[in-house]
């Protein structure tokens, strides 16, 4: 990346007798280069990935190979180690000792088209630990080096050897990696690989990347459907040389005007912006946007051509709706509350139209009196809706359509209204379409509508313009397909399924089942190989699922309904659920199936998924982890209200008590503690124990005690609900900074 350029100063020399230009002496190279390998970083598990896959990117840009995916080997328990793989141009023992052993020596400051400028990057693996090893293969021979820290504190390359090789040519990489932080790289790797123009082909992930669906995009802009909560924004996302950077909106410093112009509402997580390189500048370490002026500038002026593109991409989708109808659905999927594109209805509001008409709404007026010549008419509109605690939808009038990109308009052109929910509850339960239903209820009103056409002309202005589904074309299906059958036809008296002894669960009627359906709806009879099948099941009396071992929320005799929540929360955790047979109290097949070990128990089973997701995401340390700073907390009321996940907090401290408390502190509530909860407390409702036995990472209270007593003047702020840390988070650190500075003089 091409350096930005200082403007020249002129400088006042007269009277100025003697130079002597800054420079770095011997006895104090190896301090300069372990503050570049040691304090650059502040994430250096992540400085390691993003350094050398960045690297290996550059070097396929290169050698002009740029669509062609690097490789990169995650660490796992048999193998812990990171690899890196270009194939891209080598490097031979000259390079490898004139420009990869020095600091701020590069090959990339002329050209934009690489992201590596400062020469620091290559030795980013020394952040993490004390060697790597640098895989050179050069037209089938691979050259192998070791870097590491000598003595000297300095550094050294040494070359091991050479050996016949394969492989293709091109740069290996590879570092060590602690068994304790494999999971770390693995969520790193996930986060700073995402962004690749070409994604990497990652070995050994226990992850896949995200994939967001595209809404709207421009030139070098997109907006994703990342996050739904139109109260949240969130951070954009600038992405230059495939590195994803949040974008700090209050850092634009942005002006009334440019508020009003509504510039920050374009600043939002769903936006991810990919400019070119050397359009933005970074810091040093490469972790964080550098807001200068000229970046700041730039991307002020992006922001500008996105809204600008933005506006003019949703106008030119309501341009080519094919009907009124079609405009006034669009409208009303980006005007709704939760749409990823609801933070744009004030920019929008009042300029969108369709063929020259300006769409003022997602609604549509059906009301006959609103309507020549249908005055004197009878219409009748239903929608179809359920409350919180129903179970099944029911028709309810209504006096207008609105329209989302789900809407469905049918006529009943057949004169009543019988059978009409099998006719429609496909379209509402499995193809999630809000449906409304419209009736002309004597022959004029139908005659106005589907004849001369001055009625359709009449509605067709205000949206309803579109050729509905006639009633009688959608297939009429029995009640009991949608799991809304009555008690004898699904299971009462005299059925089959009170003879059976073998069921399975049919998760689709599960899904639709309310506290007083008829429990045996969910039931299909099946007929098993107890002695060579194998699965998880239940135990059934009447029907209810019984569960013994479990206490609380889950436990005793359940209804389907209570186990779908259960099962709906088992699937939110991330856990298996798989297929569930049913077997009937004291049957024979109940007995063989507690007998085999090829069959297990749902609770059994639930308890394996939670320890085994216990264990992947640690979220015991988790949970203890954040107890411990609960507590620490509740006793000191400054640990509470400090922000210390800001980094421009914790960045301007100085090496002291506050600082390492901060970094503690801060590493403990990386963990995902919200997930760690939900399993804790369904895991009690299980009936399983889980060992919450775990020390803290940190035991935090003894270096608590001593910052409390250390920096005895935070105890005097104003931490009542009026405290804004953001606003005196500067002259904290300087406090902070002031006692520690002053005592090591002391000391």
């Amino acid at each position: 990346m091409i350096p930005q350029t200082k403007s020249e100063k002129s400088v006042e020399t007269n009277g100025v007798t003697k130079n002597v230009s800054f420079g770095i002496k011997a006895s104090g190279i190896h301090h300069v280069l372990g503050i570049l390998r040691d304090q650059l970083y502040s994430d250096k598990e992540g400085a390691v990935i993003r350094e050398y896959a960045c690297n290996a990117y550059d070097a396929h840009v290169e050698a002009g190979c740029v669509d062609r995916p690097i490789e990169v080997f995650l660490p796992t328990r048999l193998k812990p180690e990171l690899k890196v793989r270009d194939f891209g141009s080598a490097l031979s023992d000259n390079e490898i000792q004139d420009v990869y052993a020095f600091y701020g020596e590069s090959t990339k400051r002329s050209s934009n088209e690489m992201t590596g400028m400062l020469g620091i990057g290559s030795k980013s693996a020394f952040a993490y630990g004390d060697n790597f090893v640098i895989n050179s293969y050069i037209d089938g021979t691979k050259h192998i080096y070791n870097a590491y820290i000598d003595p000297s504190q300095v550094g050294q390359i040494s070359k091991l050897g050479e050996e016949q090789s394969d492989e293709e040519n091109g740069i290996e990489i590879v570092v060590p990696v602690k068994d304790e932080d494999i999971e770390v790289f693995q969520a790193k790797a996930k986060t700073l690989l995402a962004f690749f123009k070409v994604k990497p082909l990652v070995h050994n992930a226990s992850f896949e990347f995200d994939n967001y669906d595209t809404l709207v995009q421009g030139d070098g802009w997109r907006w994703e459907n990342r996050n739904d909560n139109r109260y949240y924004s969130g951070s954009a996302t600038i992405v230059m040389g495939n590195i994803g950077y949040p974008l700090a909106a209050r850092k634009l410093n942005f002006s009334d005007e440019e508020i009003t112009e509504g510039l920050d509402d374009v600043v939002n997580e769903n936006l991810i912006i990919d400019m070119n390189i050397g359009d933005v500048e970074v810091s040093a370490s490469r972790e964080n946007l550098q807001y200068t002026e000229f970046t700041i500038n730039n991307i002020k002026n992006k922001l500008r051509k996105i809204k600008s593109e933005m506006a003019d991409e949703i106008t030119k989708q309501f341009e080519e709706a094919d009907t009124l109808f079609g405009a006034k659905q669009l409208y009303g999927s980006i005007f709704d509350t939760t749409s990823h594109l609801y933070v744009f209805r004030n920019m929008l509001k009042g300029k969108l139209t369709w063929k020259g008409k300006i769409v003022e709404g997602d609604n549509i007026d059906c009301h006959s009196d609103m309507h020549e010549p249908l005055k004197g008419h009878r219409i009748e509109l239903y929608k179809f809706t359920k409350s919180y605690r129903a179970t099944r939808y029911k028709p309810e009038e209504c006096g207008h359509i609105s329209c989302s990109k789900d809407t469905v308009v049918i006529e009943n052109d057949l004169g009543h209204r019988r059978g009409v929910m099998g006719r429609i509850l496909d379209l509402i339960l499995n193809q999630n379409k809000k449906v409304f239903l419209i009736s002309f209820q004597d022959e004029g009103a139908a005659a106005l509508f589907n004849g001369d056409g001055k009625a359709r002309k009449t509605l067709a202005d205000r949206g309803l313009d579109h050729k509905m589904i006639k009633l009688s074309e959608l297939p009429k299906r029995p009640l009991s397909d949608f799991g809304y059958g009555g008690t004898r036809s699904s299971g009462g008296k005299g059925s089959k399924k009170h003879t059976t002894k073998e069921f399975v669960l049919n998760s689709e009627t599960l899904s639709h089942t309310g506290y007083s359906d008829t429990k045996s709806n969910v039931w299909d009879s099946i007929d098993l190989d107890l002695d060579n099948d194998s699965g998880v099941y239940v135990e059934l009396d009447r029907f209810f699922i019984v569960n013994e071992s479990c206490y609380g929320r889950y436990g005793g005799q359940n209804t389907p309904a209570v186990v779908n929540r259960l099962l709906n929360k088992a699937e939110a955790l991330g856990l298996e659920v798989p297929k569930i047979y049913g077997f009937k109290k004291n049957s024979k097949s109940l007995d063989k199936a507690k007998s085999n070990p090829k069959w297990i128990s749902l609770w059994d089973h639930l308890k394996s998924e939670v320890y085994a997701k216990c264990q992947k995401l640690n979220a015991i340390q988790s949970y203890v982890d954040r107890e411990e700073i609960v507590a620490i907390q509740n006793q000191y009321d400054w640990v509470r209200k400090f922000n210390f996940s800001n980094s421009e907090f914790t960045d301007n401290l100085v090496d002291g008590k506050m600082k390492e408390f901060a970094a503690k502190i801060t590493e403990m509530c990386a963990g995902d503690f919200k997930t760690a909860e939900d399993l804790k407390d369904f895991a009690e409702n299980i009936g399983s124990e889980l060992n919450f036995s775990e020390k803290p990472t940190h035991d935090l209270s003894e270096i608590a005690q001593d910052c409390h007593e250390r920096y005895s003047m935070i105890t005097l702020i104003d931490l009542s609900w009026r405290f804004e840390f953001d606003k005196i988070k500067d002259k904290i650190s300087q406090y902070i900074n002031l006692v520690d500075v002053c005592g090591n003089l002391n000391d």
